[in-house]
């Protein structure tokens, strides 16, 4: 490291044991190349000659050091004391001691090397308070400084680990989902939910559970018309779940598809719902394709017209290609298009049209017209 000369001025007034304790520290200086200017701000001469006996005693020790003892002719004050050492110093680099303090040995090399690494043009340096009176107080600032440096380290050793107790937790088991319980299950099997979300026992990390996300997964299952997600402290997973009921079902190619009140549809090649949806009304004739079309207009109408419902026949033309036939209770027959629907049979319109028309069997809804027949 480049070692320019630093020049260190120490005004004094009045002070003899603490400035020999300045100036011992600077004999202790690690860094080499030091002026030190002493400016006696003339107290009378009895303290000129201690100033002089204690510049004289130090300059012995470390001869490396180059030592300069300037006398006011009278008291100027510390200020101009100070810039009168400034104007005598050779340094390139200039630096203050005051005759109460110190420099810890490491003080001046450590602030030269930040200062050329950094291309700064000054440097600031931390400061510890110590008691004068103390009987070496360089010893007693190095003992808070290690005490420091040892809670520095504790606190480091610390921090490691808990970072590798965390990491450890992460990857281990513990981290990650235990259980995936489904409650609320009458007809719903409550292992097929838990196959078919995304959160897994044993794989899924607890932190990463998002329970809207969950709870949307679930909603979209067939015959699950509400769904709670709740998260436990011992990292297990609660689905709550109430049950939706069906609307609707069908044979396509000799395979069940069975509707929930959502529009949910599904396929059902085991049968397993059979028995719960036999209740509701059939529909019947009816291809994939316009089935799926169907039942998104079918889920809008309002309960009380679904209820009266038996059964549902497609039977299209070539000009009438969404023709269904709606089969009722009480032995009425609805003619309607599958577009318009929900428009056709609001709850208002339905009871309006059977109740002025009472007396017929068809009732053909086509456009903004009701035809009705024997």
């Amino acid at each position: 490291m480049k070692k320019p000369l630093v020049s260190v001025i120490v005004a004094t007034y009045r002070r003899d044991k603490s400035l020999d304790d300045a100036l011992k520290s600077l004999s202790n200086q690690t860094y080499d190349n030091l002026e030190v200017v002493v400016i006696d701000d003339n107290a009378n001469n009895d303290w000129n000659d201690k100033v002089k006996k204690i510049f004289e005693n130090n300059k012995k020790v470390n001869k490396k050091i180059i030592y300069n003892l300037i006398v006011n002719k009278k008291n100027q004050g510390s200020a101009k004391t100070r810039n009168i050492g400034i104007k005598k110093a050779k340094g390139e680099y200039v630096t203050f001691l005051d005759d109460d303090d110190i420099y810890l040995p490491n003080k001046i090399i450590n602030q030269v090397k930040c200062m050329i690494d950094n291309n700064a043009d000054y440097g600031i340096t931390d400061l510890y308070l110590y008691n004068e009176h103390d009987v070496n107080q360089v010893q007693y600032i190095r003992k808070k400084i290690k005490k420091k440096k040892k809670k520095r380290r504790q606190r480091f050793v610390l921090i490691v680990v808990l970072i590798i107790l965390a990491m450890c937790f992460f990857y281990s088991d513990l981290s990650k989902v235990q259980s995936v319980k489904v409650t609320g299950c009458q007809r719903v099997d409550e292992n097929f939910i838990i196959d078919n979300v995304s959160v897994k026992a044993h794989e899924t990390y607890f932190f990463n559970v998002d329970k809207n996300k969950l709870k949307k997964e679930v909603e979209k299952m067939l015959f699950v018309k509400k769904a709670t997600i709740s998260k436990s402290l011992f990292v297990n997973v609660t689905i709550s779940i109430e049950e939706d009921e069906p609307i609707s079902y069908c044979y396509i190619n000799n395979i069940l598809y069975v509707v929930d009140q959502k529009g949910n549809m599904e396929e059902d090649k085991e049968q397993k719902w059979l028995s719960y949806v036999q209740r509701t009304p059939q529909a019947m004739n009816f291809d994939l394709e316009n089935y799926q079309k169907f039942v998104k207009e079918y889920v809008k109408l309002p309960s009380v017209v679904r209820n009266q419902i038996s059964s549902i026949i497609f039977e299209p033309n070539e000009k009438d290609k969404t023709k269904c036939r709606f089969e009722l209770d009480d032995g009425k027959v609805f003619y309607i298009r599958i577009e318009n629907m929900a428009k056709q049979l609001t709850s208002s319109n339905y009871y309006l049209v059977v109740q002025k028309y009472p007396n017929y069997k068809y009732y053909d809804f086509l456009g903004k017209n009701v035809y009705v027949y024997n």
